[in-house]
């Protein structure tokens, strides 16, 4: 089977961020979560109506916060997923956090 791959758009008020599902034969990844947690509710539903292959993974590709603020609420809709993002993003986030929040 073939990868399928699936584009959710958020909110206005929520940057019209991109949110992409990647799924495949046994999995399903997750590429950049939305900015707002309203958001983050209706990328659950969409990824539970979308496939019935388990959620593995949610890839950050950038320290922006309209591609992980929300990530926890996903997270807790699918447990046995995982938090990835490389080490400089990570840095990145953990600079302007505190400031981004604030904000």
């Amino acid at each position: 089977m073939p990868l399928q791959t699936y584009h959710h758009s958020s909110s206005i008020k929520g940057l019209s961020s991109i949110t992409t599902l990647i799924v495949g034969a046994e999995e399903s990844i997750m590429i950049d979560p939305p900015f707002l947690i309203s958001d983050a509710v209706s990328v659950v539903s969409w990824v539970k109506t979308t496939t019935d292959k388990p959620l593995k993974a949610v890839f950050v590709t950038h320290h922006h916060p309209d591609h992980f603020f929300s990530a926890n609420p996903i997270l807790e809709a699918f447990p046995s997923a995982k938090f990835y993002a490389a080490p400089h993003v990570v840095e990145g986030i953990n600079r302007e956090y505190a400031a981004k929040v604030k904000y």
